[in-house]
């Protein structure tokens, strides 16, 4: 997955795995704001280096504060 998220948007990876930043807007560790995604509407537990899709998945990151 992260192939297509590079070819599409300008990405910052941190940690050989995690997305840090996508086109200039960034995660905040200090706020708990950071970056999630969801395939299909489902969340995964799988860092985007270990997540495949396929053709007609739809993939959508946000950027959010997360919570205890």
């Amino acid at each position: 997955m992260l192939d297509g998220l590079k070819k599409g948007w300008k990405t910052k990876i941190v940690d050989k795995d995690m997305v840090a930043a996508i086109d200039g807007k960034s995660q905040n560790k200090n706020k708990q704001v950071y970056w999630t995604y969801t395939i299909n509407g489902q969340s995964s537990n799988k860092s985007v280096m270990q997540q495949h899709v396929k053709n007609n998945d739809h993939v959508v990151f946000n950027l959010g504060k997360m919570s205890n």
